[in-house]
């Protein structure tokens, strides 16, 4: 119970007692006290980089670590430990992912994604739908997630093949075409030239 109080036996609800009771827990290598304070810390505040940096380094599961690193990142885009703690995470995950896995990744992949962590979003679901590619909802994500239009055109016609009246998908399609149609090259003075000299 003495865990839960802090400083003059107050209930543990100020972010700056419950940081600084996790850095010490951290400090003295108690992971799993540090991990329950930093729990506490994104509960108070969720918009605090450090309290989900201090999360994803103390947590004993890899899908809380994937997602604390990638809260982490978000809120401070500059944070180069984020970013490689992120991507060491994503990685971890991808390598041992077996195919009963699928459903977990796109969960994983969804959450990244919602929270603007698009590349190792896009990676998760790439993963998802190489273990399961019967699911439509994981294409359209991939679609989604991916900055490349061959790729994204790729995702949705699979997803249409699994669902031809999928909306979502069609609507993708439609958009995905038109922005390929706006960056083709445009190719003039095809037409040869008819003074030409002998």
């Amino acid at each position: 119970a003495s865990d839960l109080l802090v400083d003059n036996g107050q209930p543990w609800d100020d972010i700056t007692t419950v940081l600084k009771h996790a850095q010490e827990a951290q400090a003295d290598r108690d992971t799993a006290r540090a991990y329950t304070f930093y729990v506490r810390a994104t509960e108070l505040d969720a918009n605090n980089a450090e309290a989900w940096a201090g999360r994803g380094a103390t947590t004993p599961e890899l899908d809380d670590e994937v997602v604390s690193w990638g809260y982490a990142l978000a809120l401070a885009p500059d944070s180069i430990q984020a970013k490689i703690r992120l991507e060491q995470a994503v990685s971890d995950k991808i390598e041992d992912s077996q195919s009963s896995d699928a459903a977990k990744l796109f969960a994983l992949a969804r959450e990244l994604g919602e929270a603007g962590q698009k590349e190792s979003a896009y990676r998760l679901a790439a993963r998802a739908t190489d273990l399961d590619d019967t699911r439509e909802e994981y294409w359209i994500w991939r679609a989604g997630l991916t900055s490349d239009l061959k790729e994204m055109i790729s995702a949705l016609n699979q997803a249409l093949a699994l669902n031809p009246q999928n909306a979502q998908a069609q609507a993708g399609l439609q958009w995905a075409f038109a922005q390929q149609a706006q960056t083709a090259p445009v190719v003039t003075n095809l037409v040869p030239a008819t003074n030409a000299l002998p």
